[in-house]
């Protein structure tokens, strides 16, 4: 099996971040722009396509923050007006990420595979369901009934 590639994951600490009145939303949006960059807004020049305004963390050097230290130590300004690293607000942990990663119709997707145990008759349908998630709403797909034959 290919273990795939390691990612970071940004964990906040809720209540320190509560202390400093930076909510969830708030924090992702800081770490959007830190790791590549959010997009805040729009620009239309006149007689010109949209623009999407990017907000992103860069070093002196105009480069992206290389690694996790780097995230751990960048300056954010929070709402009760106080600056402090990120490290204060979100811890990270280095893990592996899938190998692949599939889409249907443009959404991640996964799937599962279920044998029915081999003590079912033949003649007794199983039925497959495919279930996707998309933010806080969940959607259930019920698929035609198949025959378990062994």
């Amino acid at each position: 099996l290919d273990p795939g590639a390691p990612e970071l994951h940004v964990i906040p600490r809720r209540k320190e971040a509560a202390q400093l009145q930076m909510g969830g939303a708030e924090l992702g949006l800081v770490v959007d722009a830190l790791i590549d960059g959010a997009i805040i807004g729009e620009y239309t020049p006149k007689g010109q396509p949209k623009l999407d305004v990017v907000l992103r963390a860069v070093t002196g050097d105009n480069q992206l923050l290389p690694d996790a230290p780097a995230l751990l130590s960048a300056p954010v300004a929070t709402p009760s007006g106080r600056t402090v690293p990120l490290g204060a607000l979100a811890k990270i942990e280095e893990r592996l990420g899938p190998s692949v990663i599939r889409h249907l119709e443009r959404r991640r997707s996964i799937t599962l595979t279920v044998s029915p145990p081999k003590t079912w008759p033949s003649k007794t349908p199983s039925k497959r369901y495919a279930t996707t998630s998309s933010g806080a709403s969940r959607q259930k797909a019920r698929f035609q009934p198949v025959s378990s034959s062994a």
